[in-house]
């Protein structure tokens, strides 16, 4: 079966999944904003929801290198480079804003 073009496929993927990273980042937001917290715990808990901001461009650009790697290059590997470390960089942003609130009571000891 035949889909249309390849660059029209990976670009509408890549766009659905950046679209469900932003909206499963900025979602939690209104319902932090009706918990019972001060206002500088609640701006804590939707900074920590945030962070997941940093992950979500990490994700364009590793979009914009597989589009420009695989998609327009005639050698994949020489001009993918640029792809794998955003790749990395991607899921290692994504580890670290995930556990962030941890790391964060563990350095203050409460």
């Amino acid at each position: 079966m035949h889909f249309g073009p390849l660059w029209l496929r990976s670009n509408t993927a890549v766009s659905m999944r950046e679209i469900t990273c932003f909206l499963s980042v900025s979602s939690p937001s209104p319902i932090v904003w009706t918990l019972q917290l001060t206002l500088k715990q609640r701006i804590a808990v939707c900074a920590l929801f945030f962070l997941g901001f940093i992950v979500c461009i990490a994700g364009i650009v590793q979009a914009y290198h597989v589009d420009k790697a695989l998609i327009h290059s005639y050698d994949e590997t020489w001009t993918g480079w640029p792809l794998w470390v955003a790749s990395a960089v991607e899921v290692d942003l994504g580890i670290v804003s995930t556990t962030r609130a941890q790391m964060a009571l563990s350095c203050t000891g409460d």
